[in-house]
């Protein structure tokens, strides 16, 4: 009679308790119905991402949101089947503009959405996502995360997700967060279920986004050459003219030169250190080329003499000098004459001066139409003279100056080499220096005298000494003075 008594009590209780698979469909529905919806536009790709990519992100994206169990998340193709395919380019076309994707998404009757884009930076893949409060036409949140590829997008699209749930603007802007709905196991037949307590989902810890790499220090160079003005190559390429300043370079080792059509240098190799300017100078060394000299008289007779660059003594002819090849005359002085010619070009450059041929006169010279050569001495001498007297600076510069040099005024001891005695009388011979006159000639020699410098007269054939600013005639001459 007990056993039966108490048989309703337990039929009661099987009638009102639902069993375990209703009560886990009806969390599930409790759950969903908790979540907030939110409208998701697409992703707005950039450049250097295709579309596979984008439209795989996208899918990701969508995922996160809902693993999140706060979002009810409305698609592209749901928004399409709420607002009509036309609405939904016009929600995608307002891009930035806030207020107008919030009018329109309005129209759909979600409270959230949802702008997302992805772009390519150097080699990360940048997605950024910012949720829209659609009633208050508000950003509560933005979030931007960074990917080393491909392969990293779904780690990284937790994290963007995650960082916009706890970076919200607001406390609790997208409602509480839903408890655990786990089912529970079924209690046992007649005991009373105890309700456990509501634990949150705790909001992971988001992973520090990487970082690109420090851009370094640059390195600068500042370069100089003796003389400036010149073309420098760094690298194998050109850097202008020095001196040149301020030259941005990668920090490490380098080769400078001078790639100057007149003057080069020798490779230079210099270390470049970074956030410092390094000063690099290059001594420099003409460009020269190997020219052959030869001379001949208009007779074809072979002549010899000097060859001269720019003024400057080069050496005997016939030879080979080495000339500058920005040199700007070349010249041959043979047999009281002189060849003037530009520097020659060529893989055998070649100097062939003709002169005029000399005549002999006596025993001694050689007579040609600007000199006479005296054959003891190899001194060309001057066949004429000035015709006024000069100070002896004037004069010693007035043959330094002369066009067939380098003529120079002769010392006393030249001088008296000149002076023939006969019949107690002094003279020059007449057949080489008709013009010769009983006077008194500058030397070079200075005297003991301050001030003072010889002279030889051709009157007495003695040498003389008188100061510098009395005026005297002279008589310039041509090779190389006797030690």
């Amino acid at each position: 009679m007990t056993r039966l008594a108490a048989l309703p009590a337990v039929i009661a209780a099987a009638v009102v308790l639902p069993s375990g698979p209703a009560r886990a469909e009806a969390a599930r529905s409790a759950s969903a119905a908790a979540r907030v919806r939110i409208a998701m536009l697409g992703l707005n790709a950039g450049e250097g991402i295709t579309e596979k990519t984008a439209a795989m992100a996208e899918e990701m994206l969508l995922n996160a949101l809902h693993r999140t169990r706060r979002f009810a998340v409305v698609g592209r193709s749901d928004v399409a089947n709420l607002v009509g395919f036309e609405r939904q380019k016009q929600i995608v076309g307002c891009k930035d503009d806030t207020s107008c994707a919030a009018e329109i998404a309005g129209s759909m009757g979600v409270p959230f959405l949802a702008a997302a884009s992805i772009g390519r930076i150097g080699p990360f893949v940048v997605v950024s996502l910012k949720i829209i409060d659609v009633p208050r036409a508000t950003v509560v949140s933005r979030s931007e995360v960074r990917a080393g590829g491909d392969a990293e997008l779904p780690a990284a699209l937790d994290r963007l997700v995650s960082d916009a749930l706890s970076g919200c603007d607001a406390e609790d802007c997208f409602g509480a967060p839903p408890a655990d709905r786990r089912p529970a196991a079924e209690p046992a037949l007649g005991t009373r279920q105890e309700s456990a307590p509501v634990q949150p989902v705790p909001t992971p810890t988001p992973a520090p986004a990487p970082q690109p790499p420090p851009e370094p220090a640059p390195a600068r160079v500042s370069l100089t050459t003796e003389p400036p003005g010149l073309e420098v190559t760094v690298d194998g390429k050109p850097a202008g003219v020095s001196p040149v300043a301020h030259l941005e370079v990668a920090a490490g080792p380098h080769e400078a030169f001078v790639s100057d059509r007149c003057r080069s240098s020798d490779p230079l190799r210099f270390e470049a250190k970074a956030g410092e300017e390094t000063p690099v100078s290059m001594p420099t060394k003409e460009r020269t080329l190997s020219v052959r000299f030869s001379a001949a008289h208009r007779d074809g007779s072979e002549a010899t003499g000097e060859a001269l660059v720019d003024g400057r003594v080069l050496g005997p002819v016939p030879g080979t000098h080495e000339v500058p090849v920005c040199a700007g005359e070349l010249a041959v002085a043979a047999s009281g004459a002189k060849w003037r010619g530009p520097v020659p070009s060529g893989d055998a450059p070649e100097v062939r001066a003709v002169v005029e041929a000399l005549r002999r006169v006596g025993d001694r010279w050689e007579i040609g139409a600007e000199a006479a050569l005296d054959t003891r001495t190899r001194l060309a001498w001057a066949r004429e003279i000035p015709p006024l007297p000069a100070k002896w600076e004037d004069a010693a510069a007035a043959c330094a100056a002369m066009e067939t040099g380098p003529w120079r005024l002769p010392t006393r001891e030249e001088l008296l080499g000149l002076v023939r005695l006969r019949a107690g009388d002094a003279h020059v011979d007449p057949a080489a220096f008709p013009d010769a006159r009983a006077e008194i000639l500058w030397s070079s020699t200075r005297a003991a005298v301050p001030d003072e410098f010889w002279g030889v007269s051709f009157g007495s054939g003695t040498p003389t000494h008188n100061g510098k600013d009395v005026p005297y005639r002279y008589r310039c001459v041509r090779g190389p003075e006797a030690p």
